[in-house]
């Protein structure tokens, strides 16, 4: 069993994707889930709510769905 600290994981394992024309941010890779929802939120108060979808853990472009943010959990949501 992998040792696990509460919010920390073994490694970088938590990534904010960031896909499309978002010239201010880049995809990361995080230790901790707080550094990447820190991150995360960070990019969802910078938008228009009018133009973006906000979710919890995806950001879409209403004009260009290839325009989206989506926050990762890389032993979770890609089955490692």
């Amino acid at each position: 069993m992998k040792s696990q600290t509460r919010g920390v994981t073994n490694g970088k394992k938590l990534i904010v994707e960031v896909w499309g024309d978002f010239t201010e941010y880049s995809t990361e890779v995080f230790y901790t889930r707080q550094e990447a929802e820190e991150y995360f939120k960070k990019i969802r108060a910078s938008l228009n709510s009018t133009r973006f979808i906000k979710g919890s853990t995806t950001i879409t472009d209403n004009e260009d769905e290839n325009n989206c943010v989506i926050l990762t959990d890389a032993l979770k949501d890609l089955g490692e």
